[in-house]
């Protein structure tokens, strides 16, 4: 889990942590953040919850990259502001669910591993031919 200092003007420091499989960024109004671009270097994962995304992020595209990401989820007010762009990175990652949440409280931080078991689960169900 990564709180983004308001001083902290890019997020390179993301791109050497190529392992990670879940991350969870939260940047802010006042963040200085303009691209979320190094986060496409991150391959492996296959969970990210990323919240208040400031208006200085013109382009979430780099998301589009992350082809083993089963969740992603944001803050329902991106979600709404930004729905083109999420409906593209949609088609761009059939496996992956774009889920909004309201970010009133640190919720997020139970919802995304549960959901994440729970779809493994339910996979590992249908592939031994029970019912989910």
């Amino acid at each position: 889990q990564i709180g983004v200092a308001e001083e902290l003007t890019d997020l390179d420091v993301l791109a050497d942590m190529r392992d990670l499989r879940s991350l969870t960024l939260t940047l802010g109004d006042e963040s200085k953040i303009k691209s979320i671009a190094p986060i496409a270097k991150l391959t492996n994962l296959t969970e990210l919850a990323i919240t208040k995304i400031p208006s200085t992020v013109k382009d979430l595209s780099p998301l589009k990259k992350l082809k083993n990401l089963k969740m992603l989820v944001v803050d329902g007010d991106s979600l709404k502001e930004r729905q083109k762009e999420y409906d593209e990175i949609r088609k761009a990652l059939p496996e992956c669910k774009v889920v909004g949440f309201c970010m009133g409280s640190a919720w997020i931080l139970v919802v995304v591993p549960v959901a994440v078991g729970l779809g493994i689960w339910r996979r590992r169900r249908s592939a031994t031919g029970k019912a989910a």
